[in-house]
């Protein structure tokens, strides 16, 4: 998710007591590129960060490239993203500091391909219909070295994923395309 906060951002009563932390948001960009909906999934450390990255959101108004579907129509897409919040004073965030997003589903397997380590995260992109159902799912370009783990996390997401439909700012469900993370682990790790 590419909103760039600064400092204007940061919400002033977390700035003004030194508190540092982040925010899990999820944007509903609509088919033309325009965010139409923000979303506070969590807000940590201190209750403002969620609703500052929203604000952020809807004052800057970025514009983003449609998710398509197999045609290439362009149709709605579903973005989770982390905005850290950290004090000017304090260094940049170690990358441990900084959460990674909880991957959509967890697959145990006997070994994973050679010089791949456990656990492994494989990015694929699911298209859902507007019930909330898996309709198609690909694997994403930054995960192109890992073919057949993404045929399976793929099939593995077809059967056993619930989703719940995605509705527009009309209130009616709305097919869409999302990033989902499948993380492999292997069993004898």
């Amino acid at each position: 998710m590419k909103v760039w906060l600064n400092m204007d951002d940061y919400p002033r009563q977390a700035f003004n007591k030194g508190i540092s932390g982040y925010a899990v948001t999820t944007l509903l960009i609509d088919p033309t590129g325009e965010v139409e909906s923000c979303e506070v999934v969590l807000s940590e450390k201190h209750p403002a960060f969620g609703p500052a990255v929203c604000a952020a959101v809807a004052r800057k108004k970025p514009h983003y490239r449609p998710a398509t579907d197999g045609s290439g129509a362009p149709i709605y897409g579903v973005v989770r993203g982390i905005s850290n919040f950290s004090m000017p004073a304090m260094s940049r965030p170690q990358a441990s500091s900084v959460p990674k997003l909880a991957p959509t589903a967890v697959l145990r397997v006997s070994k994973l391909p050679s010089g791949a380590s456990s656990p492994l995260d494989i990015e694929v992109v699911g298209l859902f219909d507007d019930s909330g159902s898996l309709e198609q799912c690909a694997l994403s370009a930054e995960s192109a070295a890992y073919a057949q783990l993404g045929k399976i996390a793929c099939e593995q997401l077809r059967v056993g994923l619930n989703s719940q439909p995605v509705l527009g700012k009309d209130g009616k469900a709305v097919r869409y395309a999302t990033q989902l993370t499948v993380r492999f682990e292997a069993s004898d790790s």
